[in-house]
């Protein structure tokens, strides 16, 4: 996982010129493409893991979010569930 710093470093822009490229090219900021990303890469883990699934902590570790609650409130905001109401409504 790349943070906004990095990346403003490798492709040589300042983070303003960063926003406006994304805004232009893709529509979102840097942070909301990321977030969207990195709720693409748990809701994929989640779903695709065979049970025992991983632990939460395990991902909210895997995926730097800062604490539980965190990564199930940034869930919540892109499913509209919490990670398991979600894999059980998928389920279905």
């Amino acid at each position: 996982m790349v943070n906004a710093r990095e990346l403003e470093n490798s492709a040589g822009v300042s983070s303003r010129q960063l926003e406006r490229l994304f805004s232009e090219y893709i529509g979102l900021t840097p942070k909301k493409t990321a977030d969207l990303v990195r709720f693409q890469n748990v809701w994929l883990d989640l779903y695709l893991s065979p049970p025992p699934r991983k632990a939460m902590l395990d991902m909210v570790y895997e995926y730097r979010y800062t604490h539980q609650s965190h990564m199930i409130n940034s869930f919540k905001k892109f499913a509209g569930k919490t990670p398991l109401e979600a894999l059980a409504y998928a389920r279905r």
